[in-house]
């Protein structure tokens, strides 16, 4: 569903004539400079990558409904689609399994990474993280989701 809206936007975005440019607002005729067009891309980007990034938040988070725990470090992610042997409460998959693989990528193709930040003794607490365009990560262009 995310890459379908993100497929949608980035195509409203390209589909306007590049002959007819006029300076102001983009319509029927009209197109958009090469670097707003980057700029509209990368903004339409960050906001697909929040958006999916909110999307394994929410199934992290009734992962933990289930089972009374977060994932940990080393089960990352997949405990949404795979049910770890003897872990009781597991009512998944939390994620379409037929998206699993997009549905772990960020818009720039990279996976999200997720770590546990529960501390002992704390509240149950993680992180997904995106890379971001540059993709390297613990960069200040990095996407975080702190749940």
């Amino acid at each position: 569903m995310l890459q379908k809206v993100l497929v949608i936007a980035l195509l409203a975005l390209i589909c306007v004539p590049a002959h007819a440019a006029v300076a102001g607002r983009v319509g029927v005729g009209r197109s958009v400079h090469p670097a707003r067009l980057d700029a509209r891309l990368a903004t339409a980007r960050k906001a697909a990558a929040v958006a999916s990034m909110r999307n394994l938040a929410a199934a992290v988070t009734a992962f933990c409904a289930d089972t009374g725990r977060l994932p940990t470090n080393g089960e990352g992610l997949l405990v949404l689609v795979e049910r770890p042997l003897g872990l009781r409460g597991w009512r998944g998959p939390y994620l379409a399994v037929s998206s699993w693989q997009p549905g772990t990528l960020d818009p720039w193709g990279r996976g999200y990474r997720y770590i546990n930040t529960t501390r002992p003794g704390g509240r149950q607490s993680f992180s997904i993280i995106s890379s971001g365009p540059d993709g390297v990560p613990d960069t200040k262009d990095d996407l975080r989701l702190d749940g």
